[in-house]
C-alpha cells in the first residue's frame, strides 16, 4: 500500500501555528477545506490504492455501459478525465502557493525525496487513472492497436509508481486529460451543429 498522505486538518493546523509565515492564501485554504477535506472523510489518507483503482474501475464500466457513447462523446472517458484533470490542477495549484509554506520543502523537491503525498487527493489520482487504463486497454481490442497501447503504457506507468509508494510523483503529469475535455467539447458542439443543420434542411 502506498504511503499515507497528511490530512487537511494537519495541513490546515499547521499553517494556522506558523505564525511567522505568511497566511495561507485563500485558494489553497478552500481546496484543503474542501475537496480534500471531503477525501480525508473517505479514508482516501490511508485506503489501498489498489482498492481505489477497483473502485474507478467499477464506476468507469457502470458509466460505460450505462450512457455508452452518445452525441459523439465516451461518457466514462469525459468523467474520468474531469475528476483526474481538475483534480491535478488542484493538486498543482497546492504544490506552488502552499507546499513549501506547509512543509518546509517545495515541491516537485519534496515528491522526489520520497517524503509521501501532500494530501489525499495528491495520492488518489493516480490510481483512478490506473483503473481506467483498464478500460482503455480493454476497448483496443475492438477499436484498435493505439488504443490497447495507451491502455497498455497507462497502465505500467500508473502501476509503477502507485506499487512503489510514490504516486506524488505522476500526479501533475495527469494534468493532460485536460485536454481530454476541451476535445470532447469540441466533438460535442460539432455533433449538435450538425443536428441543428439537419433539422434546419428538413424544415
Amino acid at each position: 500500500m502506498a504511503s499515507s498522505s497528511l490530512t487537511a486538518s494537519e495541513l490546515l493546523q499547521r499553517a494556522d501555528e506558523a505564525q511567522s509565515s505568511p497566511p495561507l492564501d485563500y485558494g489553497s485554504r478552500q481546496i484543503l477545506q474542501g475537496v480534500v477535506t471531503l477525501l480525508d472523510d473517505w479514508n482516501c489518507a490511508t485506503i489501498n490504492l489498489n482498492v481505489v483503482a477497483a473502485i474507478a474501475l467499477a464506476v468507469l464500466t457502470f458509466l460505460r455501459f450505462t450512457l455508452g457513447k452518445r452525441n459523439g462523446v465516451d461518457w466514462y472517458s469525459l468523467a474520468h478525465s474531469l475528476v483526474t484533470g481538475w483534480g491535478s490542477v488542484l493538486a498543482l495549484y497546492l504544490d506552488e502557493a502552499a507546499s513549501e509554506q506547509l512543509t518546509g520543502i517545495p515541491e516537485p523537491l519534496r515528491a522526489c525525496q520520497c517524503h509521501g503525498p501532500l494530501t489525499s487527493l495528491h495520492r488518489i489520482i493516480p490510481a483512478i487513472t490506473m483503473g481506467f487504463s483498464i478500460l482503455d486497454l480493454l476497448d483496443g481490442a475492438t477499436i484498435g492497436i493505439d488504443f490497447a497501447l495507451h491502455g497498455c503504457f497507462t497502465f505500467v506507468v500508473m502501476v509503477f509508481y502507485v506499487q512503489t509508494n510514490v504516486p506524488q510523483i505522476v500526479t501533475p503529469f495527469i494534468v493532460m486529460e485536460m485536454s481530454t475535455i476541451h476535445l470532447v467539447s469540441t466533438t460535442t458542439c460539432q455533433v449538435l451543429a450538425s443536428g441543428r443543420r439537419r433539422i434546419q434542411l428538413n424544415q
